[in-house]
């Protein structure tokens, strides 16, 4: 597991190298993917609720990011989107 530390590492050395990073983001009542500069940006204690036609979100108990979401998109260029395709 990474800590918020090494999280931001990673994503100040993926952005010097000239990539975006991606994850999960609370704006405007719902939870997007969208550019994150640091792990301050994910919707920490934050979760989305979805029933039949209806979508929000809602404070969480504890300080889980998001259930199931332990995972961020890195968007990459040339071989990389190749290598994301065969990981998915």
């Amino acid at each position: 597991m990474i800590t918020c530390d090494g999280l931001q590492v990673l994503i100040h050395h993926l952005t010097d190298q000239g990539y975006q990073v991606l994850g999960p983001r609370l704006r405007d009542g719902a939870i997007i993917y969208d550019r994150i500069e640091s792990p301050r940006d994910l919707p920490e204690g934050w979760t989305d609720r979805q029933e039949g036609g209806h979508y929000g979100v809602e404070r969480r108990a504890d300080t889980a990011p998001t259930p199931g979401n332990s995972f961020y998109i890195l968007q990459a260029r040339g071989c990389g989107r190749r290598a994301a395709a065969t990981i998915a």
